[in-house]
């Protein structure tokens, strides 16, 4: 799953980034200008720059864990690491076009310069909220799985719960009783079945309170004996 999601990550990073400098021979291709040599050579160098620093930004907001702090602290980081990471791509960029006397020099005069930093810091804060939208989406469908996960973990420790309380066998044994009961004497059986339910009542309900009556707990006590009661009859005796 991690493999995948990296391999995710460097595909969709080849392509914005390639997208983005098309984007811009194109542009110029559409005012006219004459693709040469040199414009190709830029273009994939700043597709590799941006490739390059956009992960260096990504490794800044894991390391210092941004995506823990407030959101509008988040975006001004963003913004303030966008303009700082256009100005550094523009000193490499003009170290590289210093070195390749063959690549355009036109766009380093001062408007060039504000131009390309601008242009730049929108597209590396473009990046960063793209970046924290997706980290954000992901990981709030993880919390909600993780949390439903924890609500029927939760249910499923409420049921065994219920089941040890309410032990199964007595209540085979009470309804045997009470059954056996409703030829012989109706008004025993409706006793009992009152005080049956009387106990599955309190058993429901004593899991919603932190703490119960010690008249409450008599009077399961008192329900449970009487319905053992019905079933030993003599040989049961507590008062």
């Amino acid at each position: 799953m991690k493999k995948s999601k990296k391999q995710l990550y460097w595909v969709l990073q080849f392509l914005g980034w390639s997208l983005f400098s098309i984007v811009n021979l194109a542009g110029k291709f559409f005012f006219g200008e004459k693709l040469t040599r040199s414009d190709i050579t830029l273009t994939i160098f700043v597709t590799l720059l941006g490739i390059a620093f956009s992960h260096i930004i990504r490794w800044v907001y894991k390391h210092f864990k941004w995506h823990k702090q407030d959101l509008r602290l988040i975006i001004h980081k963003v913004a303030i690491t966008a303009v700082i990471t256009a100005i550094i791509n523009l000193f490499v960029l003009y170290f590289f076009v210093s070195m390749c006397p063959q690549t355009v020099h036109k766009s380093f005069n001062l408007i060039g310069v504000y131009q390309i930093i601008l242009r730049f810091s929108i597209v590396y804060f473009a990046w960063g909220v793209l970046y924290f939208t997706v980290y954000f989406f992901t990981n709030f469908k993880k919390a909600e799985i993780i949390n439903l996960q924890n609500k029927a973990q939760m249910t499923e420790i409420h049921l065994n719960k219920l089941k040890s309380q309410l032990n199964p066998h007595f209540m085979f044994n009470a309804m045997n009783v009470i059954r056996a009961l409703i030829d012989e004497d109706k008004d025993k059986a409706k006793e009992g079945i009152t005080q049956l339910s009387n106990i599955l009542r309190q058993t429901l309900n004593v899991n919603q309170k932190k703490l119960i009556s010690i008249e409450e707990e008599l009077e399961i006590v008192n329900d449970y004996l009487s319905l053992e009661k019905l079933r030993f009859e003599e040989r049961l005796n507590w008062k």
